[in-house]
């Protein structure tokens, strides 16, 4: 049985930040990945002040600038094109010295896995389930093995089996939207290179910013009952929005169909207690 002080369970953003935090802190601990390598499907992430200053406070904000684009502001329209309001992110850097960026998933997590050292790292690693006694956590892994820790941390996305252990009818739900991501490489220079767009229309809302190298991020979500999001094609996405105006329906034409990422979107209900 292994011991360690923390076990972090899930290397995602959540999981690796935790683990670099940690390291400086001088805590031992590792971090158990489900998966057979740490990587990210191709989206985009925005990231505001407060999570810059964690990356600042974690070393990484170097690293960090070198791969994202500084976002100026965001333009909320209706699906006819009509800007409702313009926000500008100056004020968050007169206020804290960061402002905002966008940068591509799979590099803030290729980032965030380079501060870890491979050796705490343990891949095809799931966590079957936990026991709390007054000698500390024991994880069992779905391969029988057992670790021990003073601590354990869930940072394993929204179907967590650590939540799923702790807090047994915290289960996720369907939001009541399906929502599908991509990546595009965009040359129309009337779009705005550091502006962001959110638009806002009759059962859908979506949204797009830039990334590096004239690439755009983009997100589009159409509301629909549970049991038809299943069967949602792109088909079905151009549909929901062939009567916005303005430039998403471009943007979804020109982005590769076998590329785009479609998701039904999960949310649980908020929790009292989180240990």
């Amino acid at each position: 049985m292994k011991k360690t002080k923390a076990i972090i369970v899930g290397g995602g953003i959540g999981g690796l930040a935790t683990a670099i935090a940690f390291d400086k802190i001088g805590l031992d601990y590792i971090v158990l990945e489900q998966a057979p390598q740490i990587k990210e499907v191709g989206a985009g992430i925005s990231i505001w002040s407060n999570g810059l200053h964690c990356l600042r406070e974690l070393g990484v904000e170097n690293e960090f600038h070198a791969k994202a684009v500084p976002a100026e502001g965001v333009s909320v329209q209706d699906h006819q094109g009509k800007i409702l309001k313009q926000h500008k992110f100056s004020n968050f850097k007169d206020q804290s010295g960061i402002s905002v960026s966008t940068i591509y998933r799979p590099d803030l997590i290729n980032i965030l896995l380079g501060a870890v050292p491979s050796n705490r790292i343990f891949l095809n690693s799931k966590v079957q389930s936990f026991l709390e006694d007054s000698d500390g956590i024991t994880v069992q892994l779905t391969s029988g093995e057992k670790i021990m820790g003073s601590l354990l941390i869930g940072a394993d996305g929204i179907h967590s089996s650590v939540r799923r252990s702790l807090l047994k009818n915290k289960k996720p739900k369907y939001a009541g939207y399906t929502c599908w991501r991509g990546l595009v490489t965009m040359n129309d220079k009337t779009l705005g290179k550091k502006v962001g767009v959110l638009g806002m229309g009759p059962e859908t809302i979506c949204g797009f910013a830039w990334l590096k190298e004239n690439q755009m991020y983009w997100f589009a979500a159409i509301s629909s009952p549970p049991d038809s999001s299943k069967d949602l094609k792109i088909e079905s996405l151009k549909k929901g929005f062939s009567s916005w105006r303005g430039p998403i329906k471009e943007i979804i034409n020109q982005t590769p169909s076998d590329s785009i990422i479609r998701n039904d979107i999960m949310d649980i209900s908020p929790i009292k207690g989180w240990g």
